[in-house]
This record gives structure tokens, sequence and C-alpha cells, in this order.
């Protein structure tokens, strides 16, 4: 007997289409990153390119004729192929004709950089969405916390941030800050489906036009921030904070409900005091019931033990949030009282942070700084801070609840405020010299330094543009040149990224008279005309008076040259920095907290460097009949302060 088996395989196939009845969410101008750093490897590398084809052609195929796109890749920094445009055949050349192999690390947080700097001020408000993808962790770079500042950056002026992980390694951690989701949420590929049309046509309807129909299976949910949260908030009752500080730190926690939930009203919130133990003073209410809530709760005093906060929020709250929603908010106004409350500290930490919570520090009136940066993983200069007399500033709140609460979430009306983008005049010129405290007490606490960098290179990426060459110089027990008047942007961001601090005690008349004697002289790059110095430390010098008399007078009797002095820390006093800076108007104090944010810097040179520079003058001649009016409009950039720039000047000349 001979029996015949016939075997029949049917192969399924998951087809997602995009929802053509709302073709205009595919209405988005369009940033394509791609990842050409080392590891990813010269046979891999095509595999890439080829995504990045399949994945233009789907989306210009699939959106409307309004869709742009522009096109990037990114190593060690990142560099603009095309500004935003529809041409197709001319973008997919673009894609392969990148060259693998020009540098080695990956460094994300430059991209977002240039991104941030050079392609937001041209994309259409509250369109842009950036496709980022990446093989790996950042590699070679000096910290992790610029990424957040960069991502956040973006978040604030309503950019919508998409990653993609490919390859066998994993870069969940880092991809998972750039989306705002958590880490099992970011979108995976081998190299084996990666260059697939198939692939392409999944990721553009799960991430790039949602939302989308399925035909066969359940997609995983659109990657965007939320107000649909459960919030626990945790208030510093400790004696340091004092009856009327508490009262303004109910205010603070009251503006941020409001705030919460005008933009979700499902939004639920909890109320926890610490000091030196924690009681709950709510269980998780809506918004109106937990305002309510607030003037029943009083200032107990005692110690600082915000380990009992979330030891309490932990066993009594929990268990009743929903999961991959909760966010718990802890203030301080000084650091934990003791060493073992620390160590309970961090295991509250681990056990929350495995159970999906996320956990934002925010630091009142500055305190508190390395207990918070230990709650959120990350450097102590990285912490929030919102100061008492900025507690009812309801602008100073709405940032920081964008920041790390609802991240990249709109308002209520559908719309968000998008920040101006101001750029620098062109016509800015000047020689500046910046000099950076590398000593030992920078060092102490960890992320101090790193928020330093990150000031002096937003400062040289913003001033790209314009006629200001830069020389940086750090110090502390001695000093070094580390940038030259003469050299590139790119030079320059590439000597800030390997910074080898000096250490030592800090000794700052040395730096000045090294920078009068080594720079301010012909033959270095130096121009000879206006010049100005910031001058940066968190302490007192330890020169003698006559040494540091001398050295300040040096820097003033070069003529064209004025001085900016900042005060990092608040252990060097406003009188200390005005006989550096020679004029209290050019004096900031601690400083070192706000450098983390990404306008810092553009609003320093708007404030102190470039509000003097040449006016920009267009004339436009028209000439109707016999009649010529000829307009000449001067406009001259003066200090931001936060006010908008003054209505230009114009005057009107008619010749018959």
């Amino acid at each position: 007997t001979t029996t015949t088996t016939t075997t029949t395989t049917t192969t399924t196939t998951n087809t997602i289409l995009f929802d053509t009845n709302n073709t205009q969410l595919c209405d988005r101008d369009y940033v394509l990153v791609v990842d050409a750093s080392g590891s990813v490897g010269a046979p891999n590398f095509p595999l890439e390119q080829a995504f990045f084809a399949n994945l233009l052609s789907v989306l210009y195929s699939s959106a409307p004729n309004t869709s742009r796109f522009a096109l990037m890749w990114y190593s060690e920094y990142g560099t603009v192929l095309s500004g935003f445009s529809r041409d197709l055949p001319a973008l997919t050349d673009l894609v392969y004709g990148i060259e693998f192999g020009i540098e080695v690390f990956s460094r994300p947080r430059y991209a977002l950089n240039t991104i941030r700097l050079h392609l937001l001020p041209t994309a259409r408000s509250l369109l842009m969405h950036v496709i980022l993808a990446a093989d790996g962790e950042p590699t070679g770079d000096t910290s992790g916390l610029v990424l957040s500042t960069e991502v956040f950056a973006l978040r604030d002026a309503g950019v919508q941030i998409t990653a993609l992980n490919f390859g066998p390694q994993s870069a969940v951690v880092s991809l998972s800050e750039i989306m705002g989701v958590s880490q099992t949420e970011v979108p995976r590929v081998g190299y084996t489906q990666l260059p697939t049309l198939a692939f392409a046509q999944q990721f553009a309807a799960h991430y790039a036009c949602a939302p989308y129909v399925n035909t066969s299976e359940s997609a995983p949910p659109f990657a965007e921030g939320s107000c649909d949260l459960d919030i626990g908030l945790v208030l510093d009752g400790s004696g340091s904070v004092t009856v009327t500080n508490f009262a303004l730190q109910k205010a603070l926690v009251q503006d941020i409900i409001e705030l919460v939930s005008a933009q979700n009203s499902s939004a639920r919130f909890a109320l926890l005091v610490y000091s030196s133990a924690s009681t709950i003073r709510t269980g998780w209410l809506a918004a109106e019931s937990a305002i309510s809530a607030l003037p029943q709760i009083s200032f107990p005093g005692g110690n600082s033990f915000p380990n009992a906060g979330l030891a309490a929020f932990r066993s009594s709250l929990l268990g009743t949030a929903r999961s991959g929603r909760t966010k718990v908010v802890v203030m301080a106004d000084g650091e934990i009282s003791s060493a073992s409350a620390n160590s309970n500290l961090m295991s509250e930490i681990s056990m929350l942070s495995n159970s999906d919570v996320k956990l934002v520090g925010l630091s009142l009136n500055g305190g508190g700084r390395n207990t918070l940066g230990a709650i959120m993983s990350m450097g102590a200069s990285a912490v929030p801070v919102i100061n008492w007399s900025d507690t009812s500033n309801i602008e100073i709140v709405e940032d920081f609840v964008h920041r790390y609460l609802c991240i990249g979430n709109s308002s209520a009306n559908g719309t968000r405020p998008v920040r101006e983008v101001v750029q620098l005049s062109p016509n800015c010129s000047l020689d500046l010299v910046v000099l950076l405290d590398t000593s030992g007490s920078m060092l102490a606490t960890p992320g101090d330094v790193d928020a330093e960098y990150h000031f002096v290179e937003s400062l040289v990426s913003a001033l790209a543009d314009t006629d200001v060459r830069v020389a940086v110089v750090n110090y502390g027990g001695s000093q070094r040149l580390l940038v030259p008047f003469t050299a590139t942007r790119q030079e320059a961001l590439s000597a800030l990224s390997n910074i080898t601090p000096i250490q030592g005690s800090s000794f700052a008349a040395r730096a000045m008279l090294f920078v009068v004697q080594s720079l301010l002289v012909s033959g270095s790059g130096w121009r000879g005309g206006r010049t100005q110095v910031i001058f940066m430390a968190d302490s007192a010098s330890l020169d003698d008076s006559p040494s540091l008399t001398n050295g300040v007078g040096a820097l003033h009797a070069v003529p064209g040259v004025e001085v900016v002095a900042v005060g990092l820390k608040p252990e060097i006093t406003a009188s200390e920095l005005q006989f550096v800076a020679g004029s209290s108007a050019n004096v900031l104090e601690n400083q070192l907290g706000l450098m983390w944010s990404d306008t810092y810097a553009l609003d320093f040179l708007l404030r102190f460097t470039c509000n003097a520079s040449e006016p920009i003058t267009t004339t436009t001649t028209t000439t109707t009949g016999q009649t010529t009016t000829t307009t000449t409009t001067t406009e001259t950039i003066t200090k931001s302060d936060g006010q908008p720039p003054p209505t230009p000047a114009s005057t009107t000349t008619t010749t018959t």
C-alpha cells in the first residue's frame, strides 16, 4: 500500500494599511536621521540605507502633498544633507550617497542639537516629526545628561520624536529617553527585516502616520507622551522649609494639579508629606478633590527623610496606581538627613523603578539637588529648580509640567505654546574668550562640570552663523588653552567634548594673565577690536589680593575688553564677581543649575554679547509713476530679558 501525503503550507501576511480617511495625520515635516557610527559596520550600513529609502517612498506616497522631508546622518556630530524637500529622487540618492566610516562614535545628542538649531526654525509649527535610528547606546560622550536636555528642548517646541533600535545590540536605554516611553515600547528590528519594504510599511503605519488600520492584529499604541497620569506629589515638610514656605509649596502643587488636569481630566493625584516620617494625606483623587484637600495639610517640621515619602507611596498607593502611567514628584529644599536614610532611599528608588514608576525631583530654592539627582538617576545640576520667589510664576511651573510630567503632550485645545525661535544677528562681531572653571571643587559633585561644558558647547553652536571668534581656556591649579581663536566650529565642539579637567585649587589670576599674554596678542587669531571675556567660577580665587588685583587689572587694561563674571555656585559672592567684572551689570550669581536649559546660552548671548552688535539695515525701493519711495529699516538686537524685541525703526524718504 502506498500512501501519499500532501502538505499544504499557508503563509499569512499581516497587512497594515494607512487610514485613507485621515491622510492629514501624515501631514508632517519629517526629519530622517541615519546612524553612521562605526558600530553599524560596513556590511550592515547598506541595509540601514535601504530602510530609509523604503521609508521615504512609503511616506511620500501615503502623505499629502504638503508633507516634507529633511535628511541627515550622525556619528560623532550631526550633518544635514537636505533641508525640507519633496524631491523624492534627490532625497533617495542622498540616502544611498552617505559615506560610511567617516567617524566612529555615536552621539545622538549632536544630531538632536543640529535639528534644533538648523531644521526646527524652518519646520511648520507643531508638525515636525523626527525619526532617528540607532544600533547601540551612545559612545565617546562625556555625559548622557545633555541628551535629556536636547530631547526636552525639542519636545518643548512641540516636536515628536520616534526612535528605531536596529541590529543585535540594544539601544533601548537612550532611545526610551528620546521617545519618552518605557524601554519595552521602543521599536526594535533585526538586520533581516530592516531592508524589507514590508517592514518600512509597518513602521510607518505604527509610528509615523497613526492612527492606522490593521487588518489582522492589534498594533502597538502610538508612542506619545500623555497627561493621562497618576501623579504622586510628595511635599517636603521638614523644618528647614518653614511655615511660610510650606504654604508657597502647597500653592505650587495646586498649580501643577490645575495645569495637568486642564490637559487631561482623567489624571489622578495623591498627596503625601514627609519630614521625620511620612503621612499619606490622600488616596488617588481627581483634580478638584485633590485641590480641596490641600488646605487641610499642616506643616509638620522635623528632619528630612524623603525615603519615608517614597516608602509610604510604595506601600499604600502603588497597588492602586495605573500601570505604566505613574509618576512621583519629590520636592526638597535640602539634602537627606542621614546616611542610613540615604541607604533606604536607594532601596526605595530601585523598587519603584522596577515597578515602572517614573521618579521626578523638584528642588525648592536650589536645595537638595544631590538627593534629588539620585532619585532621578542623573547629576545634581540637571535637577529642575523652582525658587520660592517663582512658585507663583505660572510660566515657570508650566515649563516644569511640560518637561517632566506631560512630556510631548498637546494642551487641551490641541495646540500648545511654542517658544519663538530667536536667532543672533549675523552682524554680531567680536572675539570671545571663555574661562572655564575645572578646579577640584567643580568635580566634587557629579554633573556640575558637565553643566558648565553644556553651556559652552551651546554657546559655540549658537554663534555658528555670526562673526564671533571663540577661544576657551580651562583653569584650576594651572590653565590650558582648549580652543584657539582660529578653531572651526567642529574643531571647537570636538575639543569641548573631550575636556580633561585640570583640577587642583582655583587660581583665577594666573588664568587671566594667561589670556592677556597668550590670547590677546598678535598672531593668536585675535583681531584686536571688541573683545569679551566670560569668567566662570564656583568659589573665590585662592590668589592673594595683590595677584588677583594684578590679573583683573591686566584684563581691563587691554583696549576693547569687557568682562562678564558668572558665579556658578553660591560660594562666590556678588562683590567678588563685581571686582572681576568691574560692573554690577555684568555679574550673574548661582547660575550652574540654569545651564542645562536649552535657551540659557542664547539668552546669555542676547543679554551680554550680541546686544551691541552692528544694526541690520535693509533698504526697499518702490516706484509708482514719478514717485520713488525708499524705506530703510534698521534693526538692532537688544537685551531680551524675556521681553519681545522692539519694533524696528523705519525711515521713509520720498523723492519726486
